[in-house]
C-alpha cells in the first residue's frame, strides 16, 4: 500500500519533510514514520510507540506543552502512533505543536 506522510516542524522553526512510502498491509503511522527515512527518537509506553524527537525537534524544546502529534486523513486520533492501522492511499500528518 501507499501512504503520503508529511512532518512539519514549523511549529518549532524546522523544515517540512514530504514522502511517499510503500508499506506492507497491517503497517502502522510509526512505521511509516521509519519509512521515510527521516531520523527520529521514539520509545515504547505502555500506551504503544511514543515519538520524542524527529529531525532533531524534541519534546519541551520550544516549552513545557510542545511537542509532537499526528493526524490521518486530518483527524488526530487518541491512539499511539504504534495503534493505528493505516490503509492505502492514508495521508499521514506528523506536526510539532509549540504549546508554551
Amino acid at each position: 500500500m501507499t501512504v503520503h506522510v508529511t512532518v512539519d516542524g514549523s511549529g518549532g522553526g524546522n523544515a517540512t519533510h514530504e514522502a511517499t512510502v510503500t508499506l506492507e498491509r497491517g503497517a502502522n503511522v510509526y512505521d511509516a514514520l521509519v519509512a521515510t527515512g527521516i531520523t527520529h527518537n521514539a520509545r515504547s509506553t505502555v500506551y504503544g510507540t511514543y515519538v520524542s524527537a524527529i529531525d532533531g525537534l524534541a519534546e519541551r524544546d520550544r516549552g513545557p506543552q510542545s511537542g509532537w502529534m499526528y493526524s490521518v486523513n486530518g483527524v488526530t486520533p487518541m491512539v499511539a502512533c504504534s495503534g493505528y492501522e493505516l490503509s492505502d492511499g492514508d495521508v499521514v500528518r506528523w506536526y510539532y505543536v509549540n504549546a508554551e
